[in-house]
């Protein structure tokens, strides 16, 4: 069934349609859900929510293409994942920052495994780790983030920093462990 034949399916409600739908759509919008939320329940509750929505809003959906499903779909979830952390106050005081000497050299980033890095952003704070992906991932502005966020941008800057923080520090206490082992194996 092609990418067109899906929506317009959906939009009748058709039931073989809104399956393929969600096979399309479903893996991508829950790791969407996951980088805002973390690896919890509250992301599947988001992910859940979000694809009613998905399904409620097809009908207002005008295709442009392959891939404008995908794009349309992803920004809703977002929506959804963002307004589900505005919801909680994400300007209330976070952890206090601890200072780094140093933060990670590009090789030690790249020598982690990509799910483990995903990993330690599952762990960040949800102020943190919201801030870092809407920087980082989706190029915002401190002053789109507070926007998007119902905060302060001076919120979304400490947030960014302290955020990166904890991720350097977790970063190097990977590497230095991974150091460590190669070290004793070769002993």
């Amino acid at each position: 069934m092609s990418e067109q034949d899906i929506i317009n399916g959906s939009k009748r409600r058709d039931g073989t349609a809104l399956r393929e739908l969600y096979v399309l759509l479903a893996p991508k919008m829950l790791s969407i859900c996951r980088k805002y939320l973390g690896n919890c329940q509250a992301a599947d509750d988001v992910f859940q929510d979000g694809f009613v929505s998905i399904i409620n809003g097809i009908g207002r959906f005008d295709w442009k293409g392959e891939g404008s499903l995908m794009a349309w779909a992803s920004k809703v979830m977002t929506n959804c994942a963002l307004m589900h952390l505005r919801k909680k106050d994400l300007s209330e005081p976070l952890e206090t920052a601890f200072s780094m000497e140093d933060e990670p050299t590009e090789e030690e980033i790249m020598s982690i495994p990509p799910k483990i890095l995903r990993g330690f952003m599952d762990e960040l704070p949800d102020g943190y780790r919201t801030v870092l992906n809407l920087y980082l991932f989706e190029n915002l502005s401190h002053r789109e983030i507070a926007e998007r966020l119902g905060i302060r941008e001076r919120s979304s800057s400490s947030q960014l920093f302290r955020g990166r923080q904890m991720l350097a520090a977790k970063i190097k206490v990977m590497t230095s462990i991974y150091l460590c082992k190669v070290f004793a194996s070769s002993n």
